[in-house]
């Protein structure tokens, strides 16, 4: 994946998946997060725990910090990241559903664009 702007993005996706996150939700997660993520089940606990996972790592990625900084002291209510907008995308792409993350000091809207072959002359 690649962003493209003319300020400074932090980006990040993961692919939708059935699987269980309990064992690290609490190490990634805060605790009002982690309060919210014990209440749902399921797929909703999944993609709970997959929206905020790419929206710390891509918040983490704008800072310059990488997964350095632990995400659990990384808080997400859903729009802001640590006070920085995050924008969420579900992509369907092939086989697969990724949730993708585009975190910013200022306003974006996510624009896919799928590119099968390129090249460069």
């Amino acid at each position: 994946m690649v962003a493209v702007a003319d300020f400074e993005v932090g980006l990040d996706a993961e692919i939708r998946q059935n699987k269980v996150y309990s064992h690290i939700a609490h190490k990634v997660l805060t605790e009002r997060e982690y309060m919210e993520y014990q209440l749902l089940s399921g797929a909703e606990s999944t993609d709970y725990f997959i929206e905020h996972w790419v929206a710390k790592e891509s918040y983490l990625k704008l800072m310059g910090t990488g997964i350095y900084k632990y995400p659990g002291d990384v808080d997400y209510d859903g729009r802001l990241v640590n006070g920085c907008i995050c924008q969420q995308k579900l992509i369907k792409y092939k086989n697969h559903s990724y949730f993708v993350a585009v975190t910013t000091n200022n306003p974006v809207e996510i624009e896919v664009v799928y590119v099968s072959t390129l090249k460069v002359a």
